[in-house]
């Protein structure tokens, strides 16, 4: 990603959800150290976003420049 320099803030944490308050000054990636599965979804401003495994297993979600809202929740079928 393009990013520089970033910030981000645990909002919220709970095992199936967590919230951060990201800001960005390009396009980066926001890694959670969480199991991936079916069932994990990401949303940057409450918009379906990029969900992708970062670190072999874990999750990430791609973010736009600026600040943003991003949830990783997981609803299992």
């Amino acid at each position: 990603m393009d990013a520089r320099e970033r910030t981000w803030r645990v909002v919220e944490e709970r095992p199936d959800r967590l919230v951060a308050r990201v800001i960005c000054d390009g396009p980066c990636l926001l890694v959670a150290a969480r199991a991936w599965a079916p069932g994990w979804q990401a949303l940057v401003d409450g918009e379906p976003a990029s969900l992708v495994r970062a670190n072999l297993a874990g999750l990430g979600a791609v973010v736009p420049a600026g600040g943003h809202s991003v949830e990783l929740v997981y609803r299992p079928w």
